[in-house]
């Protein structure tokens, strides 16, 4: 005599947005932590950025063709970009070259793909390579410029 519960969506919930637009929207709303983190850190985060960003979608490309699939609606999506943007503003801003590019491949090749990819992982693929890079290389994680403000 049990009932089931009657299902749908939620009725304050618009209707589904593709991800890519999500994650334009994730991405503007990092815009002013960015140029924040741009003031007192310096150029340094720049560099991290541009590293970070370069990697990450070296790595999602090995990845999809690894695992058969074609790149470019993975490319597309805009996950890797918020992904690679969110470790390297998480990135104390002059850390060795070979750190944000380790974290972002440990990001997106471990912790991303090897669950399955996006919406798979069950954890946050930046803040799971700031872990690493933190347990890893402490010194270097903890090191920050003395003078904050450029």
């Amino acid at each position: 005599m049990s009932k089931a519960f009657p299902t749908a969506s939620a009725p304050h919930l618009p209707h589904a947005r593709p991800v890519s637009w999500v994650m334009s929207q994730v991405l503007l709303a990092l815009l002013p932590g960015a140029a924040a983190t741009l003031f007192y850190r310096g150029p340094g985060v720049l560099l991290n950025l541009a590293l970070c960003l370069a990697t990450a979608y070296g790595c999602e490309i090995l990845a999809m063709r690894l695992r058969g699939h074609p790149p470019k609606p993975a490319l597309q999506d805009g996950s890797v970009a918020v992904t690679a943007t969110l470790i390297a503003l998480a990135l104390p801003p002059w850390l060795p070259l070979p750190l944000p590019i380790l974290g972002t491949a440990f990001a997106v090749l471990l912790v991303k793909h090897a669950y399955g990819g996006l919406g798979q992982n069950p954890f946050n693929p930046a803040m799971a390579a700031y872990a690493l890079l933190l347990v890893s290389f402490p010194v270097a994680m903890t090191r920050w410029p003395s003078r904050m403000v450029v």
